[in-house]
């Protein structure tokens, strides 16, 4: 066995445990999702079961009042409604313990979350890391050994891993910022004062960190949990004004993410939300975005 072969094993190695370690953290936070759930369901039962035996109780101090005066009453309804009161401090006893033994679940349950989404993605992060290392210290010694006596070893570029190589969420997509009419559609954002919901610095910062903390953990995981980036604030103590599960939301939320639509007609795309995003983007040197689009033009198959 060559050293070559050994390097590429223990890469694929290293690339099956990141996956499997992703695998892991889904498969367990699913399961804890439908465990919640069926618990949820149960406790709603034992509600319901409390709500019924106090009904009981009703009924049987109802049926005691009238035969309070009844000379033949043989002290049947007296001993009904005190089996009923019974059943009733049971069942109450019971859902106490439980709503207390659940109480403690959920606090166990968001521990085991944020421990998951913070030392198991930033694991799962490092392992990508490693492997791009690998890979171009790989790529390096195979190139230098090809190379020409005599000729210098190539230089890798750390830009070669391109962003729309990164896995986005259902829906979204890398677009260039070539194909948006941005000169046309920002022609009227052109200083700091034009960002009057949210300020340029801020709206800065949070492209940095999509870049640095969202991207990277996308292009590790795949498909990542909602409630990941909300799990890492918690983790990290930042608030939600300052953490990333509102630069998260900005970009790929249920509402406010950056959308671009192209008739069949147009060659580039029109702007619909996210102006100001776009425009943050582009001063940083940007050359894509992360959108929903709707895309008629001719020949495309992002249609909506």
């Amino acid at each position: 066995m060559s050293d070559g072969q050994a390097e590429v094993r223990s890469l694929d190695a290293i690339v099956e445990l990141r996956a499997a370690l992703c695998r892991c953290w889904e498969t367990s936070s699913e399961a804890l999702t439908m465990e919640v759930a069926s618990i949820e369901r149960r406790l709603a039962r034992l509600a319901g079961a409390e709500d019924w035996a106090r009904e009981k109780v009703e009924y049987c101090r109802r049926m005691c009042e009238l035969v309070d005066d009844d000379p033949d009453d043989d002290g049947s309804a007296s001993d009904e409604l005190n089996a009923a009161e019974d059943e009733l401090r049971g069942i109450e006893r019971l859902n106490a313990q439980v709503a207390a033994a659940y109480e403690a679940y959920q606090s166990e349950v968001r521990r085991f979350r944020a421990f998951a989404s913070c030392e198991g993605m930033r694991a799962v992060s490092d392992l990508g890391t490693r492997i791009e290392h690998l890979q171009a210290y790989h790529a390096r010694k195979i190139d230098f050994e090809r190379a020409d006596v005599g000729t210098s070893a190539p230089v890798i570029d750390s830009s070669e891993a391109k962003t729309a190589s990164v896995p986005l969420p259902r829906g979204f997509q890398w677009v260039d910022l070539s194909d948006i009419e941005v000169a046309r559609d920002l022609r009227d954002i052109q200083g700091r004062e034009a960002f009057l919901k949210t300020d340029y610095e801020t709206m800065s910062r949070g492209l940095q960190s999509l870049q640095s903390e969202i991207l990277p953990r996308l292009a590790s995981a795949g498909t990542v949990a909602r409630d990941l980036f909300a799990d890492l604030d918690r983790a990290a103590d930042r608030t939600y004004e300052q953490g990333l599960q509102r630069v998260y939301e900005a970009f790929f939320g249920d509402q406010d993410y950056i959308y671009l639509e192209r008739g069949r007609d147009a060659e580039k795309f029109s702007i619909v939300n996210g102006r100001h995003r776009i425009k943050v983007a582009q001063d940083l040197g940007w050359d894509q975005i992360p959108a929903q689009v709707k895309d008629l033009h001719p020949g495309d198959d992002h249609g909506d």
